[in-house]
């Protein structure tokens, strides 16, 4: 079984730019850091020229990750 976790970015544009709020390559490190797998990238709304204003990122991660993680820093040990 897995548990999961969304992460939502906005897209700030202007008049010739479109960037995001966050920084999505150093979400994702730190997510995997913490053991979370990055799964998608889901657009969720756009604006009037088709361009995307909000993604969502998905990660997931075995719901016992804790446990499993102990048991494997236990055995290298």
């Amino acid at each position: 079984m897995f548990e999961y976790k969304f992460e939502k970015i906005t897209a700030r544009s202007g008049f010739f730019t479109h960037s995001y709020d966050k920084d999505y390559q150093l979400i994702i490190r730190r997510m995997a850091e913490k053991g979370w797998r990055f799964i998608q990238l889901v657009p969720i709304k756009w604006d009037g020229h088709g361009r995307t204003k909000e993604i969502e990122l998905i990660f997931e991660r075995p719901v016992n990750w804790d446990e499993e993680n102990a048991l494997y820093a236990e055995k290298t040990v």
